[in-house]
């Protein structure tokens, strides 16, 4: 009888087969649990499909696991403030210390109210009592936002955030989202500080320990678990969609209807998604990347000088749809785009 899959191929969802990013991982628990912190927001961008998610999740356990941490999840679809005040209130390390110093808060659904002081109006009042008291506590707070974006409840968050930290309270706060959103929102009037936040590309999966967990889940041999490794190409999405397949066959090797198979999900599920979001100029770009991979032969091909083409370069690259280590020349970053490219050439010229 089978075990449970080790693969899962659900967005979000953290499977078992895991490929850890170690280090990323240490950067951002250096940077944070520095005695003095270089920066207090660190974004993490990475096209679809790369394991910004699961990522994230990993750093927040992380953090969840340290006495002087608490961590808040929030989401963009409703008022962060309030999520915050109310996730900081419920969070079992913190409320046994508010209660001891009579925190009894009483703001709109929360209930609760500050016994012997003046009436809080407002959620920005309450996080200043509640992160005053955290700070003579000697605790952080380190707030996640999965795939974030330039919505108004981030925009309200992020000003109010820019006030706590000239305040100097101990709040960090660490984002994962598409390179193209993250852009627009440090680019918002008013939010131009977020500029200075550094920003880490999450990078591949490597490869050794890519082919070692194929080798570990899957019990197959080391060529074939590197000849899978090669075929992942380090993207997470893809690791788990192979892994997948030949769990619930019982296979080593893929068959060309597997792969065909494998070829439909990575475009239905990511890379019709990363398509829609590039512009005109961008594909033109990965059209010309299918026949040349000099600098100096994609700007002929396209007609464009050089200024233009680290435009169109840089913005890809960023995007995490090509890779430019190799000097002067640009190869396909994610596994089978170039042939979801070709194909997508064929439809245009219908």
């Amino acid at each position: 009888m089978k075990t449970k899959n080790p693969f899962n191929v659900t967005f979000a969802e953290e499977p078992e087969a895991i490929v850890s990013r170690e280090i990323e991982r240490n950067e951002i628990i250096r940077l944070f649990q520095s005695e003095s912190p270089e920066s207090k927001i660190q974004f993490v961008t990475g096209p679809r499909g790369v394991g910004k998610t699961v990522w994230l999740r990993q750093i927040k356990k992380h953090f969840d696991s340290q006495n002087n941490w608490i961590t808040a999840d929030l989401t963009q679809y409703s008022n962060m403030l309030e999520q915050l005040a109310g996730k900081l209130y419920e969070n079992g390390k913190l409320k046994r210390l508010f209660l001891k110093a009579e925190f009894n808060f009483s703001f709109q659904g929360f209930g609760f109210s500050l016994r012997g002081d003046n009436p809080i109006s407002n959620v920005e009042s309450l996080l200043d009592r509640m992160f005053l008291y955290l700070k003579s506590k000697g605790k952080r707070v380190l707030v996640t936002i999965d795939d974030v974006s330039r919505s108004d409840f981030m925009k309200q968050f992020a000003q109010t955030y820019q006030s706590m930290i000239r305040s100097g309270y101990p709040i960090f706060l660490l984002m994962t989202g598409l390179y193209e959103n993250v852009s627009a929102l440090v680019n918002t009037k008013n939010l131009t500080f977020l500029l200075r936040a550094p920003k880490m590309r999450l990078g591949k999966l490597s490869m050794c320990a890519t082919a070692l967990a194929y080798k570990t889940y899957l019990g197959i041999d080391e060529k074939e678990a590197v000849s899978l490794a090669r075929t992942v190409k380090g993207y997470a999405y893809a690791f788990q969609l192979i892994g997948n397949v030949l769990y619930q066959n019982t296979s080593s090797k893929l068959t060309p209807r597997q792969m065909d198979s494998f070829d439909v999900a990575l475009d239905e599920n990511v890379y019709s998604k990363i398509w829609e979001s590039m512009s005109s100029a961008d594909r033109m770009l990965t059209f010309a990347l299918l026949e040349h991979q000099e600098a100096g032969e994609l700007q002929r091909a396209l007609g464009i000088n050089n200024a233009k083409y680290q435009v169109y370069r840089r913005r890809l690259v960023n995007m995490g749809i090509v890779d430019d280590k190799a000097r002067g020349s640009l190869t396909f970053s994610l596994p089978r785009f170039k042939e979801f490219v070709a194909f997508q050439k064929e439809l245009a010229e219908e």
